[in-house]
């Protein structure tokens, strides 16, 4: 085994012993969860048949996530305002069992870039369940990404960890789109504020 790699066994359709980096020699000692699994009484000198799955967990970057629909979220000042979004997002794979079972499924290729498109959306799930949970005015939405990014990330990555295996490491929003009249009131806001070189009596 390489660094940044891990192997899976599934053996008779069950989730069984996880190896990492390293040289490994199979026997009974060390793997006994398939010797649970499979019953074997005689070592390894009866054959036996089980998946192997070979997974990366270094640290996928630049990852493209964005809204195709307009997001809901609720305002104090606006009331229920549609948002877009996009951004990129890093990832790595931290439980590689909930990973094959809730993501790769049984594809023994499976590779990242396959699965894209459902990660996006499952961002996109996450990311609007968290911003519902952080209670963010629409006004910061729009004008502190940076910010709303590393907020987002603390609420976003327990949840993605849990559903999927997944360890976010970063969110970055670099673009949010919103109403017309939010706009206007950010322009607004914009034009009150003191200038940078103005000076204070």
């Amino acid at each position: 085994m390489r660094e940044s790699q891990q192997v899976q066994f599934v053996a008779a359709g069950q989730y069984a012993d996880l190896f990492g980096p390293g040289k490994h020699t199979l026997s009974t000692e060390n793997v006994p969860v398939l010797s649970t699994i499979l019953g074997w009484k005689y070592g390894f000198q009866s054959p036996f048949k089980c998946d192997v799955y070979y997974i990366n967990t270094r640290l996928f970057t630049g990852n493209k996530w964005g809204t195709s629909n307009p997001v809901l979220m609720r305002d104090k000042d606006f009331g229920v305002v549609r948002i877009r979004a996009f951004g990129t997002y890093d990832f790595r794979i931290v439980q590689p069992a909930l990973f094959l079972r809730e993501v790769a499924g049984t594809d023994q290729n499976f590779r990242i870039d396959e699965f894209a498109d459902t990660m996006r959306s499952r961002i996109v799930s996450v990311f609007t369940e968290a911003l519902a949970k952080a209670q963010v005015p629409v006004l910061d939405v729009a004008t502190r990404y940076g910010d709303l990014g590393q907020a987002l990330v603390q609420i976003i990555n327990p949840a993605m960890v849990e559903k999927y295996g997944i360890e976010v490491t970063s969110f970055v929003l670099e673009n949010v789109s919103v109403p017309p009249e939010v706009e206007q009131a950010i322009d607004k806001r914009s034009s009150m504020a003191p200038s940078a070189t103005s000076t204070i009596m």
